[in-house]
């Protein structure tokens, strides 16, 4: 069973068959997405950061939490 929320990829679907950008910027867009994409894939429990200098996006950030029952 995917963990992937109901619109994980909406992002990404929408970028593809969004009005036409700057290729570069499109390109960003998409490997942002794929990113951000894989990341909720990955986690059960914890929170997912963007980090932004000067208005750019410089890194992602993952932080999980560990369950103990």
């Amino acid at each position: 069973m995917s963990r992937h929320p109901a619109g994980a990829s909406h992002l990404h679907d929408e970028l593809q068959h969004s009005a036409p950008l700057d290729e570069r910027r499109q390109q960003s867009l998409l490997q942002l997405s794929t990113a951000l994409h894989e990341l909720i894939g990955q986690i059960e429990f914890g929170t997912i950061e963007l980090v932004f200098h000067q208005g750019k996006l410089v890194q992602l950030e993952r932080r999980e939490k560990l369950r103990l029952s």
